[in-house]
């Protein structure tokens, strides 16, 4: 098993928590298709967001931080990913 804790900061005020678990409703079909992930907790905080990932295998989580993921996640939030 491996767990990933991302950050992604994001400049502003801290996003509503009804705007915030409307997304994350949204997002669970995304992470429903990626194969190795057991569970994500979706994070929210005062300088901005991220997850905690836990995968069956280092495999799936390489698999799944690939090289496009911190483009893809900066287009989404409009801030780079931090390990």
């Amino acid at each position: 098993m491996i767990i990933a804790i991302v950050r992604i900061p994001i400049d502003g005020p801290k996003r509503p928590h009804d705007q915030v678990a409307a997304r994350s409703l949204q997002d669970t079909e995304i992470f429903h298709a990626v194969k190795g992930l057991r569970r994500k907790y979706f994070l929210n905080g005062d300088t901005g967001g991220g997850g905690v990932y836990e995968f069956d295998s280092r495999e799936a989580a390489e698999a799944w931080f690939n090289d496009g993921w911190a483009d893809w996640m900066e287009g989404r939030f409009g801030g780079a990913p931090q390990p």
